[in-house]
């Protein structure tokens, strides 16, 4: 498919007349018109739809989408962006291109980028945006399998990307790292001839513990979450490592700032002086961001900010003085309340260790389903299993 001979004024002009329909919608209006590329006018309605937060920059500069679910596979620009605070030099070969998201930002720290993929209409995607996007001078396409280029490949590179598909026949998700398409676990050594680095990236609901069972010479782990979502964990490995570092970075990208907690492994355990025991009359809450809460970095926090966890299995924490910098949700005690003395019913709220779902709670109590609000009614088990509501108010 030659994208400029099917991207046409004609085509534009209906993209922007239905673009706010519902895909159904449009299907069936395109139905009596078989001389439009149906397909491509509704992956590109798709990906406005889709991509508002995932890709602002493509629907600002005028970029094309790939089918539906390449979209939903691919990195969001605001975890390429991060790519490039852990990756730069100045060569890289992006094993898995897709249709290019990574590379377009990459690029922008790498002299030279090879990229490889085996799906021929994502490489002409991938090219046209890099042409449009000003980049495609420092871009190599290759239209070809990971493994098949490895076996070719002659040139060495500063660094290796690969994002395996986590997929398997039906669309079904995968976790094993060794059902990923290309199997990263039997293509590194390959990867190793050419590169001494290689960052892979892996599904958000992998193990780290595992990770690190199956492999030996990771140097780094990144948690990165977008907007308090888990969004992908990054394996940076190096070749001459001959054992696994067991530092861990969990990151949530936010609008306005990035949180950030370094931790090690062997720092996570609670000892009984670090549980509270208090009576919750006073002082600070704090909730744990989800990469932190999917790093179960539990122990390392305590220590850090010298909290005192409010039990084992909660996972909330609590302070007399308020610790800045804490990679999660800040909250000040008003007071601890019985639920049938509220009479604020707006209150956000928010549940940990509760043995109602949220929808349960709020359709029981009578609480109006609020949004993310400046005061917030948590319920939860303190260390002696008992139930407790707190009426907080954000930090």
């Amino acid at each position: 498919m030659e994208i400029d001979s099917v991207y046409t004024e004609e085509i534009r002009a209906i993209i922007n007349e239905y673009k706010h329909l519902p895909l159904s919608e449009v299907s069936l209006k395109l139905a009596t018109k078989k001389h439009l590329p149906r397909t491509f006018i509704l992956n590109q309605i798709n990906g406005l739809q889709k991509a508002k937060e995932k890709l602002p920059s493509f629907i600002k500069n005028g970029l094309i989408f790939p089918p539906k679910v390449n979209l939903e596979q691919c990195s969001s620009e605001a975890t390429a962006k991060f790519k490039q605070s852990i990756l730069s030099g100045n060569t890289l070969l992006d094993l898995t291109m897709g249709f290019g998201v990574d590379v377009l930002f990459l690029s922008d720290v790498f002299n030279s980028v090879t990229a490889v993929e085996p799906n021929k209409e994502l490489t002409e995607v991938a090219q046209y945006n890099f042409d449009k996007s000003g980049n495609s001078d420092k871009i190599t396409i290759v239209n070809n399998t990971a493994e098949q280029f490895l076996h070719e490949n002659q040139q060495s590179f500063d660094w290796i990307y690969i994002d395996p598909s986590r997929r398997e026949q039906g669309n079904k998700k995968v976790v094993d790292l060794k059902k990923y398409s290309p199997d990263v676990t039997a293509l590194l050594p390959q990867m190793f001839r050419f590169s001494s680095n290689v960052l892979i990236k892996i599904s958000p609901f992998a193990d780290i513990t595992y990770l690190h069972k199956l492999f030996n010479c990771i140097d780094r782990t990144y948690v990165v979450s977008v907007k308090n979502e888990c969004k992908e964990i990054l394996l940076l490995l190096k070749k001459e490592l001959n054992s696994n570092r067991d530092e861990v970075i969990t990151v949530n990208l936010l609008n306005e700032q990035t949180q950030l907690f370094t931790y090690h492994q062997n720092e996570n355990d609670i000892s009984n002086s670090e549980f509270y025991s208090g009576n919750f009359q006073s002082g600070y809450i704090y909730l744990p961001n989800v990469s932190v809460n999917k790093s179960q970095a539990y122990g390392a926090l305590v220590k850090e900010f010298q909290l005192k966890a409010i039990s084992l299995n909660t996972h909330i924490f609590w302070s007399e003085d308020k610790k800045n910098n804490f990679p999660g949700d800040i909250f000040e005690i008003v007071e601890l309340v019985q639920l049938k003395k509220l009479n604020d019913k707006t209150v956000q709220v928010i549940l940990k260790n509760y043995p109602l779902s949220h929808q349960q709670f709020l359709k029981k109590y009578k609480f109006s389903k609020g949004n993310k609000s400046q005061k917030v009614l948590l319920g939860f088990r303190d260390n002696g299993n008992k139930l407790q509501h707190l009426l907080l108010n954000r930090v």
